[in-house]
């Protein structure tokens, strides 16, 4: 297991638990988010199973020995491979998802199976999931609590936010939002099967709420920009138009030099080149992917 994880406090009640899975270059890319919010304390993306135990320590260096709910924006493992094993420390708590998620959690041997094909070896180090048990789940927000769960497939269709006061936790709606050398990345995230106009709509969306914060799965948050959401879409206006124009770069499986087009072509993705080897190579890992999900959608309006 790796170190123990980092606690940041964002503002009163809202914590930041870096995960830290045995890969190279993810340091600074997975977190859980803990909200204690009038008087409910929420768990939200726990993340891979690997790192549960260094969660489990985390929680209870914060006086943590409740959860009420854990909430889920969808159920990749890098988000909620741990809710099967941390349900059992937790007893009492409610696990909520999107409805088209809920079978996973409860048999996720189709999940990890599609995990293994794609992540391969980063599959492997997040850790298998363990089923939920069904009357855990649930798919609605107490009422009484005045939050609200907003639909943003995209990223996944089974993907959801959840406005909870003036904190919108958005996943990776927006794609994926780090902080280098002070400086804000930002790329897209597409993993097949992706559908623009789903995908845009989603952001759209969000980008209609009031909120003071929006809390990134990757990684960290932001004071809530409306420069966000549009650079958002920007961003993946830009990504359709280059791969469609040189599609035949994936065709020929040169992604090297597609991710130079995009590099000379994207503002967001300047801070690349000041990334270190390890991280660039995770990176380039998941632009790949979302290259592949942006080339899919391409070729089915093509034919």
């Amino acid at each position: 297991m790796s170190s123990k994880a980092e606690i940041r406090e964002f503002k009163e009640g809202l914590y930041l638990i870096e995960l830290r899975p045995e890969l190279k270059g993810f340091s600074q890319f997975l977190g859980a988010w803990l909200y204690r919010y009038r008087g409910w304390t929420l768990l939200i993306d726990p993340g891979p199973a690997s790192t549960v135990s260094e969660l489990k320590d985390s929680l209870k260096d914060l006086g943590i020995n409740k959860v009420d709910l854990i909430l889920l924006t969808h159920i990749h493992l890098d988000h909620a491979g741990c809710v099967g094993h941390l349900s059992s420390a937790f007893r009492d708590s409610k696990i909520l998802c999107h409805p088209k998620a809920r079978q996973h959690l409860i048999d996720p041997a189709r999940l990890w199976k599609g995990s293994k094909l794609v992540l391969k070896e980063i599959a492997d180090a997040y850790g298998p999931p363990l089923g939920v048990e069904e009357s855990r789940i649930v798919t609605e927000l107490p009422s009484e609590m005045e939050a609200l769960i907003i639909d943003t497939p995209g990223h996944a269709p089974h993907h959801i936010s959840f406005k909870i006061g003036e904190v919108l936790f958005v996943g990776e709606a927006l794609g994926v939002h780090l902080k280098i050398h002070g400086k804000r990345y930002m790329r897209v995230a597409t993993p097949p099967r992706f559908i623009y106009e789903t995908y845009r709509d989603s952001i759209l969306r969000l980008k209609a709420l009031k909120a003071e914060y929006v809390a990134f799965g990757h990684f960290g948050i932001s004071e809530f920009k409306i420069s966000l959401f549009e650079d958002a879409i920007s961003q993946i206006d830009l990504w359709v138009k280059v791969i469609g124009e040189n599609r035949e770069l994936i065709e020929k499986g040169n992604y090297s030099e597609m991710i130079n087009r995009l590099l000379g072509s994207d503002p967001y993705l300047y801070l690349y080149n000041k990334m270190d080897r390890d991280t660039k190579e995770r990176e380039d890992f998941f632009i790949k992917k979302s290259m592949d999900g942006i080339y899919g959608y391409i070729s089915s309006k093509k034919d």
